[in-house]
């Protein structure tokens, strides 16, 4: 996607990580098909900046789905 993101850390992606007020998505987890949620390789993760047309999309995906993780299960 625009941000930059990993599958594996888009997959693990809850939306209290997501602040499309301030443009910052907090990538602090990562996603292992056998084993779920692991951490990312940067122990404290990275704040990865929200492009414009991607907030928009975000904003859509939330309304539509709104709690848990983003883009995976839960």
């Amino acid at each position: 996607m625009y941000a930059g993101l990993r599958r594996g850390e888009l997959m693990a992606l809850w939306w209290h990580r997501v602040d499309l007020g301030s443009g910052l998505i907090r990538v602090e987890r990562g996603w292992d098909d056998k084993e779920g949620e692991i951490e990312t390789k940067g122990r404290n993760g990275r704040k990865v900046p929200i492009p414009g047309v991607l907030r928009d999309y975000l904003d859509e995906h939330r309304l539509r789905g709104g709690e848990g993780r983003a883009f995976g299960n839960g």
